[in-house]
């Protein structure tokens, strides 16, 4: 044992490595908390789509490149679309790079967004917030489909029509092996 207290006194252990691999992170994400914690539903929902809008487009251009690339692909002699291959395979490593650039830099407001809002869902069983297009749309898409309109109830609903829908067909599996009604639960 004793060998083994000199080593982890040298190099330290895993947990301490990764702690001190984590812990700026930490500190960036509690020095933007109470910023976000100060936002109101609406706020805090709209600062969420900023983020995405953000990293989406940070790679706006190497994504028309691409594009405009892969659209000259057709009119090109097969013999010669290797070199634009090669061009999009590039411009897609480069996209991922910017993409990963782009999110290590909302990564502490990301999180403290996630935070924040786990608090709130936590803390309140119902939270309010202004309907945006996409909400109606979504309604309005929900009310053609037949599903019930309460988008507090949706998970719910959702949660218990997907464990009935596998409770039939563990039934109707039951059935078709043993030919006998099974809902006597010894399925």
């Amino acid at each position: 044992m004793g060998l083994l207290n000199v080593l982890q006194s040298l190099f330290g252990n895993k947990s301490t490595r990764d702690m001190k691999l984590i812990q700026p992170i930490v500190e960036s994400v509690k020095a933007v908390y109470p910023e976000i914690e100060a936002l109101d539903h609406d706020q805090l929902r709209a600062r969420t789509k900023e983020i995405q809008r953000y990293v989406q487009d940070s790679a706006k251009e190497e994504k028309a490149k691409r594009d405009e690339l892969k659209a000259k692909i057709e009119d090109t002699p097969i013999d010669e679309r290797e070199v634009i291959f090669n061009q999009i395979d590039k411009i897609e490593k480069d996209i991922l790079e910017i993409y990963e650039k782009a999110l290590d830099e909302v990564l502490p407001v990301a999180f403290s967004i996630v935070k924040e809002t786990a608090r709130r869902f936590t803390e309140n069983e119902e939270i309010v917030v202004t309907a945006t297009d996409f909400d109606r749309g979504f309604r309005e898409d929900r009310g053609r489909q037949g599903h019930l309109l309460q988008p507090l109830d949706c998970w719910r609903q959702r949660h218990a029509l997907g464990h009935d829908t596998l409770r039939r067909a563990a039934l109707r599996r039951c059935r078709a092996a043993s030919g006998k009604d099974c809902r006597d639960g010894h399925w």
